[in-house]
């Protein structure tokens, strides 16, 4: 009972690897598309990422908006995610990649 409420109480908070691909227990990194927009031009890219580390801590701001700042974009072309996980959840990072004009 103890094992599976420690295991629920450290999982709950993670940051995960959610692709097609799959994560892997040790190491993962992946980047996968999102969207794409009518828009050509992708002379400038903005990121922005959240993490957690234990199950424990998380925090950032990973969404569109913010890395659209981050790189001061107007147009979106392209909306990608990457994800790394160490561990399954020691750590884990969530970024959100914008690119465009």
């Amino acid at each position: 009972m103890f094992l599976a409420i420690s295991t629920a109480l450290l999982a709950g908070g993670c940051v995960t690897a959610n692709s097609n691909t799959g994560g892997a227990v040790l190491f993962s990194y992946l980047v996968e598309p999102v969207t794409a927009t009518s828009n050509a031009g992708a002379s400038k890219t903005g990121e922005a990422c959240s993490f957690n580390i234990l199950g424990l801590v998380s925090a950032g701001n990973a969404s569109i908006s913010r890395a659209r700042e981050n790189g001061a974009i107007t147009k979106v072309a392209t909306v990608d995610r990457s994800a790394m996980q160490i561990l399954m959840f020691l750590f884990g990072m969530n970024c959100t990649i914008v690119t465009g004009e």
